[in-house]
């Protein structure tokens, strides 16, 4: 978030909320290592503090969480930060922008594959789930994705367990989930796991 840029962000954990405002001279800064030290949210305001205090408790649950936002609100900075405070700080940040990934390949590249699923790509895929096993997978834009295959990457966070496409057994989910969207989701509004959500939203 650019200094001098003023939102509002509300953060919550499933079951409770709270609102706070984001003021003029607050800004966001990470170290793109992701690393502990070098991370700050930067800012003397109580607006500050608050999201601080926000971040580091959904640091510290290793829960799912989701930051809601529109581009330009420094969602990608807020997970780094997530991430850098919790107890995975030392593993792997692995991001996946879901509106980059063609649909027809989304489940792929989230889920991964069996062999002989894809005729172009015959080999066995890990995806996304897969390879941020025991660290922290960011994806983002979760809201440009189908219902279905929303509905599956929900299922798969509160269930711990997805599968690969093409196969029927099922895989333990090791990895800490953050996603990001636009706006609400109705899917998780509804969504009965325990989860984090940040919302920044700026202000007319």
């Amino acid at each position: 978030m650019a200094t001098g840029s003023m939102s509002q962000i509300e953060g919550e954990i499933h079951g409770g909320s709270g609102n706070v405002s984001k003021e003029a001279g607050d800004s966001i800064r990470t170290n793109p290592a992701g690393r502990r030290r070098e991370d700050r949210i930067v800012g003397a305001t109580q607006a500050t503090r608050d999201l601080v205090a926000q971040a580091t408790a959904a640091a510290r649950s290793d829960l799912p969480a989701v930051l809601v936002g529109p581009a330009g609100s420094d969602k990608d900075l807020v997970a780094r930060a997530i991430h850098a405070w919790g107890r995975r700080s030392e593993t792997a940040f692995e991001a996946l922008s879901c509106s980059a990934i063609p649909e027809l390949l989304q489940a792929r590249e989230i889920f991964g594959c069996a062999e002989g699923v894809y005729p172009a790509l015959p080999a066995a895929y890990a995806g996304a789930l897969e390879r941020a096993s025991g660290a922290t997978l960011f994806l983002e834009g979760i809201d440009t994705l189908g219902p279905e295959l929303l509905a599956a990457v929900l299922e798969a966070v509160s269930g711990k367990a997805y599968h690969r496409e093409g196969e029927n057994t099922s895989r333990p989910l090791g990895a800490r989930v953050i996603g990001t969207a636009a706006a609400a989701l109705p899917q998780l509004s509804s969504a009965s796991f325990p989860h984090h959500v940040i919302k920044i939203v700026p202000l007319a």
